[in-house]
């Protein structure tokens, strides 16, 4: 496996954990960034993997990059659910090793932006959970 496929399957492999699927939240759906199909009408993620540059250090060949979770919850009812589904993000990627067949990933710590209300869609709302990761080649 190349390092950027070795990166997206460590960070999807959390959301077909049995933790992350017997959890609070894992009945929500998880959707790649660049689904186009349709989608559920009270709650989903939108999941991003972003590599953005190189790491080399110590005889490591490997990179950075980010995850994005944009967590979409139905408006109008505060933001108790959005962050529980955060808290449950943290849970199973905030500051965890991932070991890959060449190599790991290390997150770091995550952190919220409230976007608001979805243009295309009002009847949702929308926070983006960021977390940092470094990919580790052996």
């Amino acid at each position: 496996m190349s390092k950027f496929v070795e990166q997206q399957a460590a960070i999807e492999s959390v959301f077909a954990s049995s933790e992350w699927t017997s959890g609070a939240v894992g009945s929500i759906k998880v959707l790649p960034s660049n689904f186009q199909g349709s989608i559920p009408q009270t709650e989903f993620l939108r999941l991003e993997i972003l590599p953005s540059k190189p790491n080399t250090n110590y005889s490591n060949f490997g990179s950075t990059g980010q995850v994005i979770v944009q967590i979409y919850t139905q408006g109008n009812t505060g933001l108790t659910r959005t962050m529980e589904i955060a808290d449950a993000l943290d849970e199973s990627l905030q500051t965890k090793l991932f070991t890959t067949t060449n190599g790991s990933v290390q997150t770091g710590v995550s952190s919220l932006a409230v976007i608001g209300i979805e243009d295309s869609n009002a009847g949702f709302f929308r926070v983006d959970y960021t977390i940092s990761y470094t990919y580790y080649a052996n």
